[in-house]
Formats: structure tokens, sequence, C-alpha cells
């Protein structure tokens, strides 16, 4: 049976964001896929960002993967073994800031400008983004390239289920 893994990068459990995750959920499910929802805000979580404390690239450990263990380490294995993994948060945002409103035309330079502005969509977690692009050993650059073209190729499916909310 194929995972999915679905995670709400949003601070709102009933936001747009939300509410698309649950209608992909929907139709994974429908096509048979076992799937999970994480809220990254649920309060039973228990996580912190970088302490910088270099353990993660110290010799003999594992480059990029945090040493501290905390409710986030599960998640985000979890992450690295799904079949599927979907993430809503800070990219749809930068969708919604442009002038399309869409992906179609945004550009991993651009993406990355907003993701560098610590207050554009200061409620999504930057180091959980970059410790599951290290658990999976990709560049954070191809994280979220691969994230845009993903985006890309079911976007208008997106309006359209967003148009029936």
């Amino acid at each position: 049976m194929i995972k999915a893994l679905f995670i709400n990068g949003s601070p709102r459990k009933n936001g747009n964001t939300a509410q698309l995750l649950k209608r992909a959920m929907d139709g994974a499910r429908e096509a048979g896929a076992e799937v999970e929802l994480v809220n990254l805000y649920d309060r039973s979580l228990n996580y912190k960002g970088c302490m910088s404390c270099f353990a993660c690239k110290l010799k003999g450990g594992k480059k990029g993967v945090c040493s501290f263990k905390d409710d986030l380490q599960p998640i985000l294995q979890k992450a690295v073994e799904a079949d599927v993994l979907v993430w809503g948060g800070l990219i749809g945002a930068a969708a919604w800031m442009r002038p399309s409103k869409c992906v179609q035309d945004m550009e991993l330079k651009s993406l990355k400008k907003k993701y560098k502005s610590k207050g554009f969509a200061a409620g999504c977690s930057r180091e959980v983004i970059e410790q599951g692009a290290a658990m999976l050993g990709w560049p954070l650059d191809d994280v979220l390239q691969k994230t845009l073209d993903a985006m890309r190729a079911c976007e208008s499916d997106v309006a359209s289920e967003m148009e029936k909310l």
C-alpha cells in the first residue's frame, strides 16, 4: 500500500491550506493510499529550531540530521519513508502573493527570496523544511524546485477544487 504523508505547515488548522490538504488526502485515500496528516502547529508537538550546536556536522554523525531527539524527528523520518509527501504552507503563500496567484510563472529565485524573508509566512518553519531536506539528502534548492514542479503539475486540479469550497 502506498503511504502518503500530508504536512500542514500553516498555523491555521482549518484555513485554506488545511482545506486543500484534506481534499488531497481524500483523493489519495480513494486511490487506496494509507494517509496521515500532521499539523506542525499542534500544541502537543514539542520541537525547536536549530540551536547551532553543530552536532549534525560532527565527524561520524549523520550530516544534516539534528542530534536533538524531539517530536519533529519521527515526523521527518515518516517523510523520508513516505511514498508520497504533500507539504502545505510557504510555497502556497508565495503563490498567492504573485499577480498571477499561481506557481506556473514562479521561478526558484523568486521563491528563495520569499523563503529568506523571515517576515514572510512567518508561521511556516524554515527549520523543519531544512531538516527534512537534510534527511532526504537533497540540497534545499532541489527540494524547493521539485516542490514547485509538483505544484505546477497539479495546480489546475487544485484550483478546480478550491472553487468547490
